[in-house]
């Protein structure tokens, strides 16, 4: 499976991230999977049924003041390595991704994504 789903909020075509995949495993992009909601008028079926999306960095990244955080489990650590998780239940807060990660995906989506102008990205271009 050589392409992701696309962006819901963009409709940008996401490819994964290995071309020998067969899940959807988006690269520059985020799968988020919902078994419903109560109070959806549309998708809140009980019956183990679910719905995948993707959404892409740069979407997530252009509209993080709409995006909360939560936690709901943290792992346990032994000698450095993972063994488990500890359930906790932490409060959602707004998510505020650092101005490194902002940038690294705006760098990392306009060359992956191809969204910048030859002429611009010649070195040549802003010399006198």
């Amino acid at each position: 499976m050589k392409n992701a789903l696309p962006c819901i909020a963009c409709g940008r075509e996401l490819r994964n991230v290995s071309d020998d995949s067969d899940t959807n495993q988006p690269y520059c992009g985020t799968a988020f999977v919902s078994h419903g909601h109560y109070g959806s008028t549309i998708f809140d079926p009980m019956n183990g049924h679910y719905l995948e999306l993707n959404v892409c960095d740069l979407c997530l990244a252009l509209h993080y003041e709409r995006i909360m955080i939560g936690r709901d489990s943290k792992p346990i650590i032994e000698d450095g390595a993972v063994v488990g998780a500890e359930p906790v239940q932490w409060r959602l807060v707004p998510w505020h991704p650092t101005r490194n990660t902002l940038n690294h995906v705006t760098v990392t989506a306009l060359e992956h994504f191809q969204l910048y102008d030859d002429e611009l990205a010649n070195e040549d271009y802003n010399k006198d």
